[in-house]
């Protein structure tokens, strides 16, 4: 008999993409498995989830600004991810909670000359409409 794993009979439980089951995560661990898990603008076996993960970080970015910032700046430093970074210093920049945010996560993820112009770029093909 296990001492310390928890079961997860009460656990909310949905089904993946292949239709096999799945645990629901919440908004939180859907964005940083979304985040450290992509590639950018790259094609997936399943797809790409690129706007998904964009609608995650903007209806996460009302409730927990900061989360996104920190994941940004996480992503960059830590993961060594750009792409993913810049995407979110994009969002950070835009929505309304999280631009209190901005200089914070561009003096931390901004280390090769070219990613401010990334961001930009990333900026202005999220948001040109």
């Amino acid at each position: 008999m296990s001492k310390f794993n928890a079961s997860n009979a009460n656990m909310n439980k949905t089904t993946n993409r292949c239709g096999n089951p799945a645990y629901v995560m919440s908004l939180k661990e859907k964005l940083v498995t979304q985040v450290l898990t992509t590639f950018v603008g790259e094609q997936k076996f399943y797809g790409n989830n690129d706007n998904e993960m964009i609608k995650t970080a903007i209806s996460l970015s009302s409730v927990e600004p900061e989360f996104i910032a920190k994941l940004a700046c996480y992503a960059r430093n830590v993961a060594n991810l750009r792409s993913v970074s810049h995407l979110l210093a994009s969002i950070i920049a835009r929505e309304k909670d999280t631009k209190k945010y901005t200089r914070q996560v561009l003096r931390n993820i901004i280390i090769r000359p070219d990613d401010i112009l990334e961001i930009m770029a990333c900026y202005y093909n999220l948001y040109s409409d």
